[in-house]
């Protein structure tokens, strides 16, 4: 939850179209912050699932490799792309490169919620790569190893991201600090994208951001339960 947060509001902040329409979308959609709260009204905030699922395919939380060892149950090798991998081999895939894989996800270091938004003059073969790009799209991992707070997770991202939104406005500092620890030179030349540490679950420093009460804010906030 954290590292998906800091993640969104690291990439809000730096891509001022997204930042506008989401805030947008949240304050036309709601009339109070006491209307923002789990069920139709949330949920049709389509352009908010949008920048979650980017936040979470591009720096996903959990960025590593979940390896698997191949069972001898059946005695059988496993057949992939023609490789053979004999029993007892460790196997996974890495989420983070698969989510930057751009035969699934075009610019894919280029944070882009546009990709996830549904298309009603989509073609047949826009439909067919916008169904490889969900089929990529793991972190949350799948199958019987999915996990299981899934759709907790969502609700709360949504929740904190239009509860942000409604209250504050938010924009990166003009002295901002570089989001990478002191010493590590990989992605350098990446200046918007959100580094973690990899440790199974992500560990992360930043982003550091200036937030401001947006105007009306103020005496909402004091008159609710919010306060």
């Amino acid at each position: 939850m954290s590292t998906a947060l800091a993640a969104a509001y690291f990439y809000l902040s730096r891509y001022s179209p997204c930042y506008n329409r989401l805030a947008t979308e949240i304050r036309s959609t709601f009339t109070s912050a006491h209307e923002i709260r789990n069920g139709t009204k949330l949920a049709s905030c389509t352009y908010l699932r949008a920048c979650i699922d980017e936040t979470l395919r591009i720096t996903p939380p959990i960025c590593t490799t979940l390896w698997r060892q191949l069972p001898e149950s059946d005695g059988k090798a496993l057949v992939i792309d023609g490789q053979v991998i004999p029993p007892r081999t460790e196997v996974g895939v890495n989420i983070y490169t698969l989510h930057h894989n751009e035969i699934y996800f075009p610019d894919p270091f280029t944070f882009t919620p546009e990709r996830w938004m549904i298309d009603a003059s989509a073609t047949k073969e826009d439909k067919h790569r916008k169904k490889l790009m969900y089929d990529a799209f793991t972190p949350f991992s799948m199958g019987s190893r999915g996990c299981a707070g899934k759709a907790m997770a969502y609700q709360e991202i949504s929740l904190a991201l239009a509860k942000t939104l409604w209250y504050l406005d938010f924009e990166q500092p003009a002295n901002n600090i570089k989001t990478h620890r002191k010493g590590n030179t990989v992605g350098e030349g990446r200046e918007k994208e959100f580094y973690v540490l990899d440790q199974f679950s992500s560990v992360h420093q930043g982003p550091n951001l200036t937030f401001r009460l947006r105007k009306g804010a103020r005496e909402e906030l004091i008159g609710t339960d919010d306060a």
